[in-house]
């Protein structure tokens, strides 16, 4: 039996990476792709980081895909410093400069080799939700899964 051929490099799963990582490091703190909806008669959302995959590249090695990711923090009035604080540790965790780190999704591990912060923090209302809102965005070089066809 011959081994398969490689086909192409498919890009890393950008946000299933990112609820992966932060999920057990931000705990208690929700980590989502999208906002929560409150209760009908709730007047404020707990604090909440949503990540949104900001798009990316694949090198011309063919191998590494520089990806992005912006970060979103968000929590209810008067609690400002609270968004902007667990923003700041999220790019922490997640901005690591040349120390790699493996984040693992569906039994197949990833290993971001470098990380930087693209954007800083940046305090932005959001005309969807009345709440305050900080920005960030990061970028991981993480090798792409190689896709093969027997």
């Amino acid at each position: 039996m011959s081994s398969p051929t490689t086909y192409g490099i498919a890009p890393p799963p950008t946000e299933a990476l990112a609820i992966a990582l932060w999920t057990p490091l931000m705990a208690p703190l929700p980590v989502t792709t999208r906002l929560p909806k409150p209760a009908v008669r709730a007047d404020m959302v707990n604090p909440v980081l949503r990540v949104e995959a900001a798009g990316g590249f694949l090198r011309q090695d063919e191998l590494l895909y520089d990806i992005s990711l912006i970060l979103h923090s968000y929590a209810p009035e008067n609690q400002e410093a609270t968004a902007e604080s667990n923003l700041v540790t999220a790019l922490g965790y997640g901005a690591r400069g040349i120390k790699a780190f493996p984040i693992t999704v569906g039994g197949h591990d990833f290993y971001v080799i470098h990380s930087w912060v693209t954007g800083a923090p940046l305090r932005q209302n959001d005309p969807l939700v009345n709440m305050t809102r900080y920005r960030a965005m990061l970028t991981w070089r993480i090798p792409g899964t190689a896709l093969g066809v027997s």
